[in-house]
């Protein structure tokens, strides 16, 4: 589901939990000047779509969380953690010191490249003294670590706790922690985040911390369960932007369901998903690829007794009557389906379906976009308790036929990023295609993720070899007789 980036950035299609004004250029948004003029020095670009609505809340002191397809891009909050930075006066009420950024990192290269960031733009700011942390088993290397005058530490998890063993005071400086590709921390390292959360937390309810800056940020590309954790146990009303619609889906709890079916069972199976026997009001969107499309399962549903409207590029009613109608059966309290094609998705702007139902699967820039479809029925993870029910008021169906079978392996991926139910059928598909795709590798060299750790986490995105090929992979060049000779190996 790599595509969906350009649609999204292209139609700007952001979902927040609170509203922020966006800063979409560089002389509005809210960064000290000298910063400004070092990134129109450096021709930045920026800010994005997603920059412009994260540095406002970021700048301000905010907790937030940002999903994206640029959610690995350090630059999500550099700039406006740095413009925060200047402002020393915020951390008089701790006692004779300056406040601790803390960024965390999944692995020391990021963290190489978020500290050259640092370096780079903190010349034109104030001298915070950041530091680079990453620490191995020495502990005599933890205990020498000097750490006073250091305003910005990047780490990662395992260094920082190996840190904190003697330096146990580290948290009650902590103003600002920073999670840097956080659904890979959390992936990697869930006991540890957990733990690093958990000393913040106690630190920041001493009496010094009331009028102290708190805040913690998170950015990544995709949502999980245990961000949803992160924000009810640890943030304080938090703003939320997701720019990537199918991560916002699974935030909001849409229920994900495929229906695996032949082509000409689609219409069939299209009606008993539309049976209306409960009680529960439906507004359902039917996309399809196409206007012959369009008016054929429009008048299958006409021809079985199923009210219907439709809209396409060459349909006699324009967008304010099916907007008028779309809205008018809501208010009467009886079902409404619009069968149409992607094209008027932008004309018609709907946002409260609770039902969308992929007669045909789109090409994978498309799907998030039908999802934004029903953004106003995702569920609030701030608000909302956990829903441990069957029924969820936004569902996303998809009618997976053979000629879908090109984004088997796309939507396989997506249902278990989604935790959702997984048909035998899409599993028995796609482990054929993964053979098949492994078959074709055979002449390609060993995974070195596979020698070194047994595993390779991004086996489907890999391009060397997942099994042994007895050609290749047998010793090479053993001599007849073993010589013994002394020696010292080192690792």
């Amino acid at each position: 589901f790599q595509s969906f980036q350009n649609l999204s950035e292209e139609r700007n299609i952001v979902f927040l939990s609170n509203k922020i004004e966006p800063s979409s250029t560089l002389e509005t948004a809210p960064l000290f000047d000298d910063l400004k003029k070092e990134l129109t020095r450096k021709k930045f670009l920026g800010p994005n779509f997603t920059e412009s609505y994260c540095w406002p809340p970021v700048a301000r002191g905010c907790d937030v969380v940002a999903i994206s397809y640029q959610g690995n891009d350090p630059f999500l909050y550099i700039p406006p953690v740095l413009t925060f930075l200047q402002s020393g006066s915020c951390y008089k009420a701790l006692p004779n010191t300056n406040g601790v950024s803390l960024i965390l990192c999944p692995g020391w290269k990021k963290a190489q490249l978020v500290f050259e960031l640092l370096k780079t733009y903190e010349r034109c700011s104030r001298q915070l003294h950041p530091m680079l942390i990453i620490l191995g088993q020495n502990k005599e290397e933890a205990r020498s670590m000097k750490i006073r005058g250091c305003e910005v530490i990047v780490t990662t998890p395992y260094s920082l706790l190996r840190l904190f063993e003697h330096h146990s005071l580290l948290f009650c400086r902590l103003c600002h922690l920073v999670l840097d590709e956080v659904e890979v921390l959390f992936s990697d390292a869930t006991e540890q985040i957990f733990t690093i959360l958990d000393c913040y937390k106690k630190a920041i309810i001493t009496e010094e911390w009331e009028y102290s800056p708190h805040q913690i940020i998170a950015v990544g590309t995709h949502w999980n369960k245990h961000i949803a954790h992160l924000i009810k146990e640890f943030m304080n009303d938090p703003y939320i932007v997701i720019t990537a619609m199918e991560e916002a889906s699974i935030y909001g709890n849409v229920q994900q369901i495929v229906r695996p079916c032949t082509n000409s069972e689609r219409t069939a199976v299209l009606l008993k998903i539309l049976d209306f026997s409960h009680n529960n009001l439906q507004k359902v969107l039917v996309f399809t690829n196409s206007v012959n499309e369009a008016e054929m399962v429009h008048k299958a549903l006409k021809s079985n007794s199923i009210f219907s409207l439709k809209i396409h590029k060459e349909s006699e009613f324009n967008f304010k009557y099916i907007l008028k109608q779309w809205t008018k059966k809501d208010s009467s309290g009886t079902h409404v389906v619009l069968v149409l094609t992607d094209d008027c998705m932008q004309s018609l702007g709907i946002t409260d379906a609770t039902c969308v139902i992929h007669f045909s699967f789109p090409s994978p820039r498309i799907f998030g976009q039908r999802l934004h479809s029903m953004s106003e029925n995702f569920r609030n993870v701030i608000k909302d308790s956990p829903v441990d029910q069957e029924y969820t008021k936004a569902r996303s169906v998809i009618l997976l036929t053979e000629n879908s079978a090109c984004h088997a392996l796309g939507i396989l991926r997506y249902l278990q990023h989604a935790e959702a139910e997984i048909p035998p059928e899409l599993h028995d598909f796609t482990a054929k295609t993964l053979e098949a795709e492994e078959d074709k590798k055979f002449s390609r060299p060993l995974c070195g993720y596979l020698k070194t750790f047994g595993i390779c986490k991004n086996r489907t995105v890999c391009p060397d070899r997942h099994q042994i090929n007895l050609q290749i992979d047998v010793p090479q060049n053993i001599p007849d007789k073993i010589i013994q000779a002394p020696g010292c190996v080192t690792v």
